[in-house]
């Protein structure tokens, strides 16, 4: 057995829903990269007298990138490959010069010179575009692609699965909530960069606050505890699957009535109630 292909589209199914979710607890289910600095530009002096020295104000304003000397100038080999900068760009060898190339998709990085999966949720997204029976691209082939830190979640998330047998079927409610019950911490690690303290119920107000803004909401994800991260991801996948289509008064309506005892998301607000109950 091994975990399912779309497990990985829970950390981006979230940004869709982020924002626009309201949760109310009834009786029955109570990436910027670092500006470049620019040399500092040196203001004109008065006329130059007798004893002054003589200072050239047009060269002392340019950038680095204007003033350019064979000994700044990196030269490189036809086929080489680097990382730049920014931590998904690659540049490639291009007539002797360091160019830049396409960066690396989402949830991947560039790691000496090659485009790898920067966490468990690569593996899985790599899966995800596999077609079965293909030899060139399955799990072995998704795992030599990553990263050492997202095989080594990747292969905790599985042997989590496995020991509790939770269904990879994931169209089904159940098999999300095993998860969510009994691996949260390789769950949450394989599909979020990073973790805080916060509950569930702040994950979501903090989500309502943001208004819709996706980056946003996904700051609040980032800032929950690991089965925070779960509960909370979990309930906005069941709202905006249950409630797909409707807006307005209506939409407010079927994500109330989705939570409560006997709805479809009855299961995922209970457990998000009950995290945020934990000290």
């Amino acid at each position: 057995m091994r975990v399912g292909g779309r497990w990985w589209a829970m950390g981006v199914l979230v940004l869709a829903a982020g924002g626009c979710l309201e949760v109310k607890q009834t009786p029955q289910g109570s990436a910027e990269l670092p500006a470049s600095d620019t040399p500092e530009t040196k203001e004109e002096g008065d006329a130059v007298g007798a004893g002054d020295t003589l200072t050239a104000p047009d060269v002392a304003t340019e950038t680095v990138e204007d003033v350019k000397t064979p000994d700044a100038v990196e030269s490189c080999e036809p086929g080489e490959q680097r990382c730049g900068a920014a931590p998904r760009v690659i540049e490639m060898c291009d007539g002797g010069k360091w160019v830049a190339a396409a960066p690396c998709p989402d949830l991947w990085v560039c790691e000496a010179g090659t485009c790898r999966a920067e966490t468990c949720g690569g593996i899985l997204a790599c899966l995800d575009l596999c077609e079965p029976g293909d030899p060139f691209c399955n799990l072995d082939t998704c795992k030599a692609l990553a990263t050492a830190t997202a095989r080594s979640d990747f292969d905790k998330l599985q042997t989590c699965v496995e020991d509790h047998q939770c269904s990879t079927d994931t169209d089904s409610m159940a098999s999300w909530i095993c998860l969510t019950q009994h691996c949260p911490v390789s769950g949450a690690s394989c599909f979020y960069p990073s973790h805080g303290d916060d509950s569930c119920l702040d994950i979501i107000a903090c989500s309502q606050d943001c208004k819709g803004d996706q980056e946003c909401s996904y700051g609040c994800l980032l800032d929950g505890r690991h089965s925070a991260q779960m509960w909370a991801t979990l309930l906005f996948i069941c709202l905006e699957q249950s409630c797909k289509g409707k807006a307005g008064d209506q939409l407010v309506t079927c994500m109330q009535q989705s939570q409560l005892e006997g709805g479809p998301c009855a299961s995922a607000a209970k457990g998000c109630y009950t995290d945020s109950a934990k000290p």
